[in-house]
């Protein structure tokens, strides 16, 4: 019962913010941006996403390959849509990872896809910093809010690092952050924690991972950069490498349904940092979610058909 209440207030918190934001940004100006965007740069964001499942599922492969889990890259594309197409309806730890978990480990080895699932979350979002850091650093315009944030995220990172690899007398830490219950962190910490443990001695294997998570980022980058040209929207592709990876941060707090609300917000506040109207970055980040939403719909045919193992 507590869990049905959890996902109505997400519902609940999900249409305010849309309340708030449209309330800001007339749906008859989104309207307008949507009919004047030229369709033929629409339609090569929609088949770069494509190409995006590629790359992510390529990863997703490597990752398993050397935990010990067989599979081809072709199953694991095909297990990558069903999980996209799952995200656009579960929390992200559910329809991404345990959908592909699942799928890939079956009920005997669930649990260790799963560890594998975040590792591939992990160095995704190490992949995504890196890339966001260089272009912050190559960029002519230099905001503070965003190098205050980026070195909040690296401090993050670094915290969760000595976190993963603490042993001997400061392991009491490590118990207590794991019987954290808010916002579900201390299960969210024990997943990546047991699947760090099976690429400790493997830094090579996650060094690769982190440059595949790389080309996964230019990926979403471009799809942004594609559908912005298509409505008409000046954004240079390395305003958008620094952007991108905080509202995907702030899309991941698991206090909306799929992140819609949050991700719209961080659309509005971030582009308008770089002078960018906010019901021009709403309607793009509208436009992008829609796009995603369709491109997602394969896997679900796929889903209806393809054999659940048990």
């Amino acid at each position: 019962m507590r869990r049905v209440y959890k996902e109505l207030l997400k519902i609940g918190i999900t249409v305010l913010l849309f309340y708030l934001l449209f309330r800001m940004v007339p749906i008859r100006k989104i309207q307008m941006y949507f009919r004047s965007s030229d369709y033929r740069y629409i339609l090569v964001a929609f088949l770069l996403f494509y190409l995006y499942y590629f790359a992510f599922a390529f990863r997703w492969w490597y990752l398993l390959r050397h935990a010990s889990v067989e599979q081809s890259i072709s199953l694991s594309y095909h297990h990558i849509l069903i999980s996209f197409f799952m995200n656009n309806f579960l929390p992200s730890a559910v329809g991404q990872d345990a959908v592909r978990s699942a799928y890939a480990g079956g009920k005997d080895r669930f649990s260790h896809c799963l560890g594998v699932a975040f590792i591939d979350r992990l160095t995704g979002f190490i992949g995504m910093l890196v890339l966001g850091i260089f272009a912050l650093l190559s960029s002519v315009q230099k905001i503070k809010i965003l190098s205050l944030v980026y070195a909040v995220l690296v401090l993050i990172l670094i915290l969760l690092y000595v976190l993963l690899t603490l042993r001997g007398r400061f392991v009491w830490v490590k118990k207590k952050l794991l019987g954290i219950r808010f916002l579900n962190i201390g299960n969210e910490i024990k997943a990546l924690y047991d699947g760090f443990s099976g690429y400790r001695e493997k830094s090579g294997v996650l060094i690769n991972a982190v440059l595949i998570s790389a080309v996964v980022q230019g990926f979403i980058t471009l799809i942004n950069w594609v559908i912005a040209k298509g409505m008409g929207v000046n954004v240079s592709f390395f305003s958008l490498l620094v952007l991108l990876p905080i509202i995907t941060v702030v899309s991941l707090i698991p206090i909306t349904v799929s992140g819609l609300g949050l991700r719209e917000f961080s659309y509005y506040y971030l582009f308008g940092l770089i002078g960018i109207k906010g019901e021009v970055a709403a309607s793009l980040s509208l436009m992008f979610y829609f796009i995603s939403v369709l491109a997602s719909v394969p896997g679900g045919i796929l889903f209806l058909f393809t054999k659940r193992r048990s």
